[in-house]
């Protein structure tokens, strides 16, 4: 009997101890899965943070839905812990701090969106009609801190009455450190532009490109026949009542009156607001050109001789975006086009008629540019 109730005795004892063994093993098991299930949520938790974060840094507005994406784990993890009691849902606690970085990240992502704003411009290119303008355009553009509308936009002598919010969405958008121009030659000698941008604006820069008055009038004649006009220069500058005298009152001709234009200008701006730019030197040294303006807008001079390459053939320099690149981007085949001939006579009629103007320019302005 005594052996017999040893043994009994024996296999309780084993039984209580693979009873106890398995208890533990059931509590093990669980506790794990909760542990690795934390732990893939709080990966997932990372993952989510650090796409938010990606994109809060590159301005997207998108939700990635936190609760959306654990819906499914928690699911599944409620119904792997049903059996043994109550499902135990993972701590959320850190999403407060998540989503108040998330929501001072927010402003600081909506900030920058508002900043990132189409502006008003604080530069502007008031002339002269074929005398270099696009060029200067397209050299200042290669700095980084200016952005500009590629086309004329003719607000102030055109467009006006559809007002300053209309002016303003003709501009790119452009950050708070980032300055606006535009380019619309017809300002210069168009009445009653300087009192309506000094109405918008007391302290804007102002940049009068000029050219010899001669070359600039038979320019605009080649641009003219190339847009179909058949009408020779003659016709065009010389008065119809006598062939051999200039006819002031001649589009093209007034145009080239530099002094009288520039006059009505200083009645309304200071001349330390107006830079005069030789539409030569912007052909011959542009870089030196450049360095000059630069200084006129208050920006360091990033724009150098290194972003310049003269084409021989067009006889016109070439751009290039980056100083490293191989193969410069030349202007529209329009620059450096090719002039047609001209009577001689007309010629020096013209000369000569734009020379007493010519040097009525030069005391204003205090250059010689030296047009015969």
């Amino acid at each position: 009997m005594d052996l017999k109730n040893m043994i009994w005795r024996f296999r309780r004892k084993l039984l209580l101890l693979g009873s106890c063994s398995l208890i533990f093993l059931i509590f093990y098991v669980e506790n794990y899965r909760d542990t690795k299930m934390d732990q893939s949520n709080s990966m997932l938790r990372s993952a989510v943070y650090n796409r938010r974060i990606s994109d809060l840094r590159f301005n997207k507005s998108i939700d990635l839905g936190w609760d959306e994406l654990l819906d499914n784990r928690q699911r599944s993890k409620s119904r792997i812990t049903q059996g043994a009691g109550a499902a135990t849902s993972s701590s959320l606690d850190s999403d407060d701090s998540m989503d108040k970085f998330e929501g001072k990240n927010n402003k600081k992502s909506n900030k920058r969106t508002k900043d990132f704003a189409r502006r008003l411009p604080q530069a502007i290119i008031i002339g002269v009609k074929k005398s270099g303008t696009r060029a200067l355009l397209e050299y200042l553009r290669l700095h980084p801190k200016i952005v500009a509308p590629g086309p004329e936009v003719h607000y102030f002598d055109r467009s006006y009455e559809n007002g300053l919010e209309w002016y303003r969405k003709q501009m790119p958008k452009s950050s708070p450190g980032q300055l606006t121009m535009e380019k619309s030659p017809s300002y210069f000698i168009t009445e009653g532009v300087p009192e309506r941008i000094h109405a918008m604006s007391p302290t804007m820069k102002l940049f009068l490109v000029v050219r010899d008055p001669v070359q600039r009038a038979i320019s605009d004649h080649a641009q003219s026949l190339s847009k179909g006009k058949r009408r020779t220069l003659e016709e065009r500058v010389m008065s119809e009542s006598d062939p051999t005298r200039v006819n002031p009152d001649s589009y093209m001709v007034n145009i080239g009156l530099y002094a009288m234009h520039l006059r009505r200008w200083l009645e309304t701006f200071p001349r330390s607001q107006i830079l005069v730019v030789s539409g030569e030197d912007l052909v011959r040294k542009p870089a030196v050109v450049m360095a000059e303006v630069q200084d006129f807008l208050d920006l360091e001079r990033v724009v150098t001789e290194d972003y310049f390459f003269f084409n021989e053939t067009k006889g016109f320099p070439c751009l290039k975006r980056d100083p490293k690149e191989t193969v410069p981007k030349c202007l529209d085949g329009s620059k450096g086009r090719h002039h047609p001939d001209v009577n001689p006579a007309a010629l020096e009629r013209l000369r000569e008629f734009y020379r007493p103007f010519n040097e009525q320019f030069y005391k204003l302005v205090n250059v010689n540019f030296g047009w015969s």
